[in-house]
């Protein structure tokens, strides 16, 4: 609904947050499709996929949005970024498959991953963002003003979301679609089972360890905001 941005104006700031957020969903995107292993279980490798070094920074992001922003500066950004990773996917395949003796095969994942990723972050990325909004709106505007809570609500928020995108994502983008469009699986269904789990454990982890440059940025990006005259809704 662009209608409801006909009378904002984004400021440089919020130009920038969208324009990363954007660029690491595309990069999320193209190396998912390689597995790193982590140890072993009974002769089974425990691994995740290499965008687990960078997708958590998505959502930071998205909390930074929501709590500097507002909700619908938040979801904006997540659809643009699935916008651009399909304007991504598409010269992939077109590239693929125009002549010429390099060989791009290797981005041929990058599709099917770009469809588990939209369905796991449509579900875990808008439970993320309303479990954030609904604790936002319970702490008042006053404790929002003083960014009170600002961690509880990145941390469970994402711990919800994050079960909620991997639950969807791994099966998916790891063994499903892999194997019926590829013909080999990236992950076996144990591998499947204990990632879902892992992952977003690791996610969260990685999330309370920045979170207080998260909390720190928050307050910085408030205060550059309102001194530049711009107001955004909760």
């Amino acid at each position: 609904k662009l209608g409801a941005f006909k009378h904002d104006k984004a400021s440089p700031v919020l130009v920038f947050l969208m324009v990363l957020n954007t660029v690491v969903m595309l990069v999320s995107n193209i190396i998912a499709a390689k597995t790193f292993p982590l140890f072993s279980i009974n002769n089974l490798a425990v691994v995740l996929p290499s965008a687990v070094v960078i997708y958590p920074l998505a959502y930071v992001l998205s909390d930074l949005l929501s709590e500097v922003y507002g909700y619908k500066w938040s979801r904006l950004s997540a659809w643009t970024s699935f916008a651009m990773n399909l304007l991504m996917v598409g010269a992939f395949e077109l590239a693929i498959i125009m002549p010429g003796e390099t060989d791009l095969g290797v981005l041929k994942s990058t599709w099917f991953l770009l469809i588990a990723s939209l369905l796991s972050y449509i579900v875990g990325g808008l439970v993320n963002d309303v479990v954030f909004k609904t604790m936002k709106r319970k702490a008042g505007s006053e404790a929002v003003a003083e960014s009170k809570g600002v961690l509880g609500r990145a941390i469970w928020s994402s711990v919800v979301g994050q079960f909620c995108d991997s639950l969807i994502y791994i099966p998916l983008g790891m063994n499903i679609f892999p194997k019926l469009f590829l013909g080999f699986e990236f992950m076996s269904w144990p591998q499947v089972a204990i990632c879902v789990l892992l992952q977003p454990t690791i996610k969260v982890i990685y999330e309370i360890i920045i979170s207080p440059l998260t909390i720190k940025c928050c307050k910085v990006l408030r205060k550059y905001e309102v001194e530049a005259g711009n107001e955004y809704g909760l």
